[in-house]
């Protein structure tokens, strides 16, 4: 049964230290690093620097008979400006560029390329910077104890 990448991802990504000194914590002790969209207390206090990961539609899909899952995450980064929007951006692209096989979340990572490069935008509705990336996984479908 496929695991819930987007919540390795989240590990992943929240675990580096570079993200976690950007990112800060938010008022419940946990890194500002989220699962497909901002929560609602979140929202309020942007525009600063936070993350969200979500899953994006057209994911390429199973590895046929193999028990390993493709897809495609998308990274949106947010930052009080569009610039700084980009530097959490970047150290992002260099954790999921240079990851090896890691295991979050009982779900083994074994790597990510990139589908789409950085593109800089401000937000629809409350015109935050933001900056979003999407990047093509490959997972075990097997959860790992660690």
């Amino acid at each position: 049964m496929a695991q819930d990448v987007t919540l390795a991802v989240i590990a992943l990504l929240a675990g580096d230290p570079d993200i976690l000194t950007m990112v800060g914590l938010d008022s419940n002790g946990r890194p500002r690093v989220y699962g497909e969209e901002m929560p609602r207390g979140a929202a309020q206090e942007q525009p600063r620097f936070a993350m969200v990961v979500r899953r994006t539609p057209g994911s390429p899909g199973e590895g046929g008979r193999l028990e390993l899952e493709r897809g495609v995450v998308e990274i949106v980064s947010f930052g009080p400006s569009v610039m700084e929007a980009g530097r959490l951006s970047r150290a992002a692209h260099n954790v999921l560029k240079y990851m090896e096989r890691e295991v979050h979340e009982n779900v083994l990572l074994h790597d990510f390329d990139l589908v789409s490069g950085a593109q800089s935008l401000r937000d629809a509705e409350a015109g935050w910077p933001l900056v979003r990336e999407s990047w093509e996984f490959l997972a075990s479908e097997n959860e790992v104890e660690t």
